[in-house]
């Protein structure tokens, strides 16, 4: 049993789990009030879920012409030496991975010093990704159906169109009724970005939307079976992947 974040396994850094860790469960993002004359609270869901502390009890070895200085130096580097989230995995769930960051880096290291053992807390966001593989690609023109896999949760797509001539215009159309619009422009695009998450469509080298480009409709979850439909409208059939972003909780 042994983890790997921002792709160094521990055991690599002489760190080894010493017990299988607990499996935390997100818990839904919601708001309780109490209302004056109303038996119970009411309750406002915010259709999201919150972070999770994922712990892992750990000892050390010592690792052979390294002094302790060093080493802790070098753990201390690799646990919080980049900002943000970045990608934790485990063997005891070999086939997800998250998105996570050190939660107690000071305390960790100080126990490590004292004891030779400490538990490990990553604050992780609530979603586990599967790991990824080779995105299919289409063309513009054929639809594209979500496959449908037990467990996963709905998630907001990132399409990613390449090759994309002037003359060019092409409709997307979601399973919750959302048109996406990109018409002929003065010049061609070698990379768009559709983004559902960010409600953004975007030339991936400027950043900026393509002239003209328009969007109706919500940009609503996408759910296992579900299809996106794409339709040529004018010119060739540029290209497209489509990142799905489905999750297990």
């Amino acid at each position: 049993m042994s983890f790997t974040f921002d792709n160094i396994n521990c055991e690599t850094m002489s760190l080894y789990v010493e017990t299988y860790p607990p499996r935390p469960i997100p818990v839904r993002k919601s708001t309780s009030y109490s209302i004056i004359g109303r038996n119970g609270d009411l309750i406002v869901d915010h259709n999201s879920f919150e972070n999770t502390i994922q712990e892992y009890e750990v000892f050390v070895k010592h690792t052979a012409g390294v002094t302790f200085q060093e080493w802790v130096s070098a753990v201390a580097k690799w646990l919080i030496g980049k900002a943000g989230y970045l990608e934790l995995k485990d063997s005891y769930d070999p086939n997800t991975y998250r998105l996570a960051r050190v939660a107690n880096a000071v305390r960790f290291m100080n126990s490590l010093n004292k004891f030779g053992k400490a538990t490990l807390q990553f604050d992780c966001k609530p979603q586990r990704f599967p790991l990824p593989t080779t995105p299919t690609t289409y063309r513009i023109g054929q639809n594209y159906t979500y496959t449908v896999d037990a467990g996963l949760m709905p998630a907001l797509p990132k399409m990613t169109i390449t090759g994309i001539g002037a003359s060019d215009s092409f409709t997307i159309t979601d399973p919750n009724g959302n048109t996406i619009v990109v018409p002929t422009r003065s010049s061609s695009i070698a990379t768009l970005i559709i983004d559902w998450e960010t409600q953004m469509i975007y030339d991936e080298a400027t950043g900026d939307p393509p002239a003209l480009a328009t969007a109706t409709g919500p940009w609503d979850t996408i759910d296992g079976g579900e299809t996106i439909i794409t339709t040529n409208d004018a010119g060739n059939s540029p290209t497209f992947i489509v990142e799905e972003r489905r999750f297990y909780l």
